[in-house]
């Protein structure tokens, strides 16, 4: 606690209130504590207990001299000369040693991290199936949505016919389950910033690299986008009534998982290059329409 400029205590916050009321102060029922403390020298706010009239702390000097001649200020000078002690450098030694003796035999001595890094991407792959659980809602409405979306647009193109009059119905069938798919991954650039403060500081504290991070972000996507893209495209292509071979159908599976895959990690550098979210927001939207207008398909039906 500062005063004009002189300390007037310091120590826990569990011993502030005490420590004023034992010199007299008075701090009501229900009263903020933080208001108590900062009002203990403004005469207009401070309360005096009825024995304490002719001795209390008038003034930030006769507060400042009360502390120091209290129990606290020992202890807490103790607690700032600890760094110095021989206790805290023996401390010290024994916790190297701890690390040392934890680190991982295929990392360099100077590495600040203790797991190599196949066990960083294991690491990294189990907390983000941590975070997708303690998130199921929106996981659950995401995947919810992309199953609802593919009866919708296989209503729409349902049993499209097997002629010139089909073509174009079928070619937006496909069409569509390219841009749905690579809209959804648009979620990666807000994803990336919410992560972010969090990334960077278990990266200062040597928790992980960041590469092993993005490695198992890619990892931990390969069933999620697996159940999403074939629930997806099994609703899709049936209703459709699209090429009904086994060579036909995987192949539409294969181009638009791997599209997906792709929509996914591109948003993610988007998200991962720009310093602020307004600028991502701008490149990942003008990406998307680029993306729409020169896929080729507008061309196509054209012609």
């Amino acid at each position: 606690m500062l005063d004009e400029g002189k300390q007037v205590f310091y120590g826990s916050r569990e011993q502030a209130r005490p420590f004023m009321e034992t010199l007299g102060f008075v701090c009501g029922d229900g009263a903020n504590v933080a208001d108590f403390l900062t009002g203990v020298t403004v005469p207009s706010e401070r309360k005096i207990k009825p024995d304490f009239e002719s001795r209390f702390p008038r003034n930030n000097i006769e507060l400042q001299q009360a502390y120091q001649r209290s129990d606290i200020k020992p202890a807490m000078d103790r607690e700032l000369e600890y760094p110095t002690t021989e206790e805290a450098e023996m401390n010290t030694r024994m916790f190297c040693d701890a690390v040392t003796l934890d680190k991982s035999p295929h990392l360099h001595k100077s590495s600040p991290m203790t797991l190599s890094f196949p066990q960083q991407v294991k690491a990294c792959v189990i907390r983000q199936y941590q975070i997708i659980w303690g998130d199921k809602p929106t996981f659950i409405i995401k995947q919810g949505s992309t199953f609802v979306q593919a009866l919708i647009a296989g209503s729409l193109f349902y049993n499209a016919p097997d002629n010139t009059a089909g073509l174009f119905v079928k070619g937006g069938a496909l069409f569509l389950a390219l841009l749905y798919n690579a809209l959804l991954a648009m979620s990666e650039v807000t994803d990336s910033y919410a992560g972010r403060p969090i990334l960077a500081k278990q990266k200062n504290f040597a928790f992980f690299n960041p590469a092993a991070f993005c490695i198992a972000q890619v990892a931990a996507d390969i069933p999620i986008l697996f159940f999403q893209v074939t629930s997806f495209i099994i609703v899709l292509y049936w209703m459709t009534a699209l090429k009904a071979t086994a060579a036909a159908f995987f192949t539409s599976w294969f181009v638009v998982y791997l599209t997906t895959f792709v929509m996914t990690a591109f948003f993610r550098m988007v998200g991962g290059g720009f310093p602020n979210f307004d600028a991502a927001s701008k490149v990942s939207g003008f990406s998307i329409t680029a993306l729409i207008l020169y896929i080729g398909y507008q061309v196509g039906a054209i012609s």
